[in-house]
């Protein structure tokens, strides 16, 4: 063969080989630039963690959480900013905090997303409660979908190749639910939380391993834009 085409095909092997780590590896700040803090209701946090008990089966304890009748995404109802504030975190491996949103009947596949990143590196040890983000402005009919990538987050990369716990349950390993959405009921804050282990597997089932709140407000007030009729308030 000669070596022009040898060299071809290898540059080829390089270009391709650099597009495919592009896709899968992403370079971020640990925080984001546009990172700002909030004063959370000063209950929320006690609240949400006595609640959630570390090492508890939660999932057995509420099962109100877990009706088909609760909704897994965020649904607006008008058209409004959308913010994501951090709570705590009880997870063993630095994860990543993504979303997707969507209208209409939504993507057919986890890999017909676009994902986007609200917290690269998910921990109490760079992030306190009440760090906030404004996730975008979105119209009403929109609908706001959450992942957690385990283990995602290292050196100011995120690895999407990485294990990923969806809120749509369908695209969980065994269909599991991951995550639990509500209404905590003496601050008025929509709190998500997920479980960070497959519930089929070695997982605690308590729920708290990553936790947040989904705002319209930048204030940490009570959220008016979105469709809140079938989430629990505890």
């Amino acid at each position: 063969m000669k070596s022009s085409v040898v060299l071809s095909a290898l540059l080829l092997i390089a270009v391709f080989g650099c597009e495919e780590k592009e896709k899968v590896i992403e370079v971020v700040d640990e925080v984001p630039k546009d990172v700002f803090h909030v004063n959370l209701c000063e209950t929320l946090h006690a609240t949400v963690m006595s609640m959630l008990s570390e090492s508890q089966n939660n999932k057995e304890k509420y099962p109100e959480l877990f009706a088909n009748s609760v909704p897994s995404e965020v649904v607006i109802k008008s058209e409004t900013d959308v913010y994501v504030s951090f709570i705590t975190e009880s997870a063993s491996l630095p994860s990543t905090l993504a979303y997707y949103t969507y209208q209409g009947s939504g993507p057919s596949s986890s890999g017909d997303v676009d994902r986007k990143i609200a917290f690269p590196h998910v921990s109490n040890a760079v992030l306190s409660s009440g760090d906030t983000r404004k996730i975008g402005h979105f119209p009403a009919g929109t609908v706001i979908g959450f992942f957690l990538v385990i283990g995602a987050y290292h050196d100011n990369t995120v690895n999407w190749d990485k294990p990923t716990l969806w809120t749509n349950s369908a695209w969980n390993e065994g269909q599991t639910r991951q995550h639990v959405i509500f209404n905590e009921s003496q601050c008025n804050n929509i709190v998500m939380a997920f479980e960070d282990k497959n519930i089929n597997s070695t997982s605690d089932r308590d729920y708290n391993d990553v936790v947040f709140l989904i705002s319209d407000n930048n204030s940490a007030q009570a959220s008016t834009s979105f469709e809140l009729n079938s989430v629990p308030s505890m």
